[in-house]
């Protein structure tokens, strides 16, 4: 990746299309998450997250939004997801920070510990 960087070759240009199309559903999924997250905080404060974008985030607000956001997450039939489907959607997320030149591993990087496990 750093080749393609350094050679000025986006990243977004080289992902295929159904990353693409995954990484979009991610996000769309994330952005309805806040918008519900925000409806809820109306009654109660505690369930306000943090609402800067994902990529102005430091490593805490990132962490508890993302495992907020993980626990939270269902299918549209109401079912939770497979443990290897958030496992995507979490890497789907990392890879979106990273075209934000937000380099994190949210799964190995000890400050994202309480994600890694949720």
């Amino acid at each position: 990746m750093i080749w393609l960087l350094k050679y000025g070759i986006s990243l977004v240009s080289r992902l295929a299309n159904a990353t693409h199309d995954k990484l979009k559903w991610v996000i769309n999924m994330y952005d309805a998450w806040i918008v519900n997250r925000r409806v809820a905080s109306l009654q109660d404060r505690r369930y306000l997250p943090c609402l800067l974008p994902l990529e102005e985030m430091n490593a805490s607000q990132l962490c508890n939004n993302l495992s907020m956001f993980i626990s939270e997450i269902q299918k549209v039939n109401g079912e939770d997801f497979q443990g290897d489907t958030l496992r995507e959607v979490v890497l789907c997320i990392q890879l979106h920070l990273q075209q934000k030149d937000v380099i994190v591993k949210l799964l190995t990087d000890p400050e994202y510990s309480t994600l890694a496990n949720t």
